[in-house]
Parts: structure tokens; sequence; C-alpha cells
């Protein structure tokens, strides 16, 4: 009889059982009868974890049950299986229990379900095996996360930074824990993109010692993205800085002749980026960095260490109203900013 699947399943088994634990060759000792067996078999949702099945089994003539066993079959009729005995928690089986391993669950599965059979043997050489249930797996089930880690490879190897204008995008790995293979792991951040994926999601596969998954990622907007990667449990952080083009400040300003102003060159977002500037040539007019005239050498130096780019604008006794001075910047990326102008005005 095939058992009747719910929380509580049934199985019947007609076998013959004997009347003690001992084996007897003589087929009239034995009693032809059923056994029935209960359990709690989990079939209302994916199994995700162990589980500890419970039940009862009885033979309708009361004879002796010598063991059960929990056998696990591949469902694709393959004939390979596994066999877990099963704890006589009272007599002949009246009570009984057995733990039942996900992880060996998942070793018996296709297509994430397993089928679960319960074994009868008995003292008289006779056994019979009838269908418990089949259990569908969640797909994570047995997968253990650990050691979740990311790094991010950005596409400049000078410049620990993505772009925010030029489309480059960076490479995101994901890994942890070798156990850790096939789990799904979820990215979130607020102003990244995944390019090349239809969502942000990865499914980590074993590569050598560790768990490994890879996800393009850029962005548009400028500052500091925190990323985070969860799976299961676990949760990894990392902070994927993103320049903007370069920014002068100010960008505009008027000097008399003998008089100076500084400025301050950083890339939008305040991530560094490689910035160098370059000041256009004039007789009455210099653009000074670290001691470096712009306008023979591009560069610019921070001198303050504030991550901005410290640059002076200077006209010389022999400058006259409108003399003027523009200065362009350009970082690592190509990306550049709108150009300062330096005016001169009446003395």
């Amino acid at each position: 009889m095939r058992p009747q699947l719910s929380s509580l399943a049934l199985c019947t088994v007609a076998l013959c059982a004997c009347d003690s634990d001992a084996i007897v060759e003589d087929p009239e000792a034995c009693s032809t009868g059923e056994v029935t067996v209960f359990s709690n078999l989990p079939t209302s949702k994916p199994v995700d974890a162990d589980i500890n099945l419970l039940g009862s089994a009885a033979h309708l003539d009361g004879a002796a049950i010598h063991k059960l066993w929990i056998r696990l079959e591949r469902p694709d009729s393959t004939g390979v299986a596994a066999r877990i005995p099963v704890k006589r928690d009272d007599e002949n089986f009246a009570s009984w229990s057995a733990l039942v391993p996900v992880a060996l669950m998942r070793e018996y599965a296709v297509d994430n379900t397993v089928t679960l059979r319960v074994d009868v043997d008995e003292t008289c050489e006779m056994a019979e095996s009838v269908e418990l249930g089949r259990l569908q797996l969640d797909p994570e089930a047995g997968i253990v996360v650990t050691d979740l880690a990311l790094v991010v490879d950005y596409p400049n190897a000078n410049i620990d930074a993505l772009p925010a204008t030029t489309g480059l995008k960076g490479v995101l790995e994901i890994s942890a824990a070798d156990t850790a293979a096939g789990v799904t792991v979820a990215v979130t951040g607020e102003g990244l993109q995944f390019p090349d994926v239809g969502s942000a999601s990865v499914k980590l596969a074993l590569e050598g010692d560790r768990a490994r998954g890879l996800l393009s990622i850029r962005s548009e907007v400028p500052g500091s993205k925190l990323v985070i990667a969860t799976a299961k449990d676990a949760v990894a952080t990392s902070v994927i800085a993103v320049a903007g083009p370069p920014a002068i400040s100010p960008l505009t300003w008027t000097l008399k002749p003998d008089a100076s102003v500084p400025i301050a060159v950083g890339s939008q977002g305040g991530v560094a980026s490689n910035i160098r500037c370059q000041a256009s040539p004039h007789a009455n007019l210099e653009v000074i960095s670290g001691g470096v005239d712009l306008s023979v050498t591009p560069g610019g130096v921070d001198q303050d260490q504030d991550g901005r780019l410290d640059l002076t604008a200077r006209a010389l006794m022999t400058a006259v109203a409108g003399d003027s001075v523009s200065i362009t910047c350009t970082d690592g990326f190509g990306q550049a900013g709108p150009a300062a102008t330096i005016t001169v005005e009446e003395g």
C-alpha cells in the first residue's frame, strides 16, 4: 500500500514477522500480517535543515519487528540509496525516531527532490520496503556560508575608484568558505549598477579552496558607496569609491596686479583619482603648484594632505585689466570638469 502523504504519514507493509528475535527457518513459525508505520514526514514546505522523524510502528498480529530503517533514494530509479537506522524508543518500535541529515538528503536528491522509504526487517529473514514520501528540498539546504568576503577590482590599477562618467566597470568578487558552493548571494548598494546581470545576485561556485562569484559593477553617482552582500545568515560589506570629474574652486576669480588667489582641485565626490592640471601660458599671469609652473609642466600637489590639489594663481605687477588665464584639470580616467578662468581687473 502506498503511504498517505500528509503531516502524518502512514505506511502499511504486508510481511511475515516472528514472535521472537531469533532467526527461524521454519516458515510455519511465522505469521503473515501487516506492519503499520506512522511518521511526521514534513511535506508542507521545502526542507532546509536536518529533520528528526518521529513515529510509531505496529504489527497487526502483535508479532515482533526486528528493525526499521529510513531509506533515502534518488527519485530517478537508479537504485542508488542510503539507509539510516531507526532508534527504537519503545518496545517493538511502538515509538521510534530517526535523524535524517540534510546533507545526506542533498546527496541523494534529484532536482531538489529525494524519496524516503521505510524498510522493515524482521527476524524470519523477511523484509519489505514501502515509500514513505518525497521531500522537496530548499535549493540551498545544507549549504553553510562562512567567511563571506568582498573584494573590488577597479578598472584602473593606479586608482582605487570607479569613474562616474566613462562607463568603465569594475569587478566585485564575492567569496566564502568552500561549504558555501551553490549558495546565491544577493548584493545591494545605493547608487550602484550591475550591468551584466538582470539582478544583483550571483551563485557561488567552488574554485580551489573557496566558493567564488563575480559581478560587474559601476556607478554614475560620485562618492563612497556601501555595498552589502547577504547569503543565508552571512553578511559582508565593502565601500566602493566613485570618482566624478575634477572640480576646481573657485571657477572664476578676478585679481588686481601683484595679487594672488588660492585654488583647490578635487574630484566630484571627494575621491582621489590622479588629477593633473594645466594652465594656459600668459606673460603676466602664472599658476603654480608645489613650486611648478603649470603652464610649463602639467601636474599639481596636495600640499596640506586634504585630498585636493593646491594651486596658486598670481597676477604679476605688469598685468593689465583684461589679462586672463584658464586652468583645466583631467583625472586618470580622462574625466575633465569645467575649466576655471582667472582675470585681471583694474589696479
